[in-house]
């Protein structure tokens, strides 16, 4: 799976790719463009993405973000990352 940067310093420094919600945002923008515009093809493209993302957060990916399987909530987080 690809890592999205999702902080960008303005003194240079590297991009943090610590983001828990980012892949998540997509779903939702992916359903409202769906909701205003009828994409069978869309869909078929994007489908084995976001399988792939529902399969990461259920295995749990970098930075200690994972699916809780008692609630199926999003735990995130992991000792000494802020």
């Amino acid at each position: 799976m690809r890592h999205a940067a999702n902080v960008f310093s303005d003194r240079g420094e590297a991009p943090r790719y610590n983001t828990a919600d980012a892949t998540l945002w997509m779903f939702q923008a992916l359903d409202d463009y769906l909701a205003a515009k009828r994409d069978p093809d869309l869909v078929s493209e994007m489908c084995p993405i976001l399988m792939d993302i529902i399969h990461a957060h259920s295995e749990g990916t970098r930075h200690g973000i994972r699916v809780i399987p008692a609630d199926g909530l999003l735990h995130t987080g992991e000792p000494g990352r802020s």
